[in-house]
């Protein structure tokens, strides 16, 4: 008796070829002017909304004589305003767009980051920390990340770890060139300098970057291309296991049935048939077997593996499932998945958990 569970889906989509027999264009090569985009984001928000932090503490108190712990707390509100905010990005993308997300982001950073540069009195470093916390959720990794999800599937999380790179970029670019530029002409003037330079550069990045590739796909609309192609690996990849333990097992042994079991059988009955799973195993229905599905136990409404833990447990017990564990000589089961690891730490690994 074969089961088959439909959770484990194999897809390996990247290198298809297409109906001419090239090999697609990846999505980076499609989209990198997006990621670029990002990246310079990232390096004049994590610039002045992170490493800036100590820079201004620095000059102000140099300048005012403020006590450190009044500044700070300015900078402990920007961070708690900015954490509340970020919650309300993806109405703003929604509602505006990716441009004017990250645009709307660098120019209120740029803003909050001037006039915080600016305050005589010490309440003015609040009104100041607000702006900012309002370019902060506009601008960094929760915006960066959502934005480049509009145009990467399948090399997302490299789009996603070299745009925000730029964070770490904005520490020897950024931070290093408001402290220079402070001790000459004074933080008001450095300040203002970098931002007008971010902004100059970065709004016709945006621009150009962010205005190339597919436009972010309505809810509940995918493309109809990788569906197919993943209905199509998916049955591709069940025939291909069933083929196997058939042609490993036989002729000394032969499976009565091939059971397909998991929550795509109960609950999405239309997929299942989109995957004409009756004519891929057809093959092994005119060989003898008998190709079902499982179906559930009589009155049980929890998901399969729990019904097969309970079959297992009733099995052990002397229940109504016993036939199936002697079968199965689970009783004679020994050992554990470390016993065959043979990495040279093996031994160590398998100390960590007592084996």
């Amino acid at each position: 008796m074969l089961a088959y569970q439909t959770a484990r889906m194999e897809s390996d989509l990247m290198t298809r070829r297409d109906e001419t027999g090239s090999v697609p264009r990846t999505e980076f090569s499609q989209h990198w002017p997006a990621v670029l985009a990002c990246f310079a984001t990232a390096i004049f928000a994590w610039g002045f909304g992170f490493y800036g932090q100590s820079v201004y503490l620095a000059e102000l108190q140099r300048a005012h004589g403020w006590s450190s712990s009044l500044i700070s707390s300015a900078t402990t509100a920007f961070y708690l305003m900015g954490a509340l905010l970020l919650t309300r990005v993806h109405a703003v993308l929604e509602r505006f767009g990716p441009r004017v997300l990250l645009i709307g982001g660098v120019l209120l950073m740029g803003g909050g980051a001037i006039l915080l540069s600016r305050s005589q009195q010490p309440w003015q470093l609040y009104p100041a920390a607000a702006v900012m916390a309002l370019g902060w959720a506009c601008s960094s990794s929760t915006a960066i990340t959502t934005v480049l999800a509009i145009w990467f599937d399948r090399q997302r999380g490299l789009a996603i770890s070299l745009a925000l790179n730029g964070a770490s970029a904005a520490g020897f670019t950024v931070a290093p060139a408001l402290v220079a530029l402070s001790s000459r002409f004074g933080l008001a003037q450095a300040v203002l300098d970098v931002v007008l330079v971010g902004v100059v550069v970065l709004i016709p990045l945006i621009l150009l970057g962010i205005g190339r590739g597919r436009q972010p796909m309505a809810a509940g609309q995918a493309s109809a291309a990788p569906v197919s192609d993943g209905r199509a690996a998916y049955a591709e990849s069940l025939v291909r296991t069933v083929g196997g333990l058939c042609g490993l097992h036989e002729p000394n042994e032969r499976f009565e049935k091939i059971l397909l079991s998991g929550r795509l059988f109960a609950v999405e009955p239309a997929f299942v048939e989109s995957l004409h799973l009756t004519t891929s195993l057809a093959p092994f229905a005119r060989s003898g077997y008998e190709v079902a599905a499982v179906g559930s136990l009589d009155g049980a409404w929890v998901k399969e593996a729990a019904q097969g833990a309970a079959v297992i447990a009733d099995g052990l017990a002397g229940g109504r499932f016993a036939p199936l564990v002697e079968g199965l000589k689970l009783r004679a089961a020994s050992g554990t998945v470390l016993d065959w690891l043979t990495h040279p730490r093996a031994a160590e690994v398998r100390s960590w958990f007592g084996c």
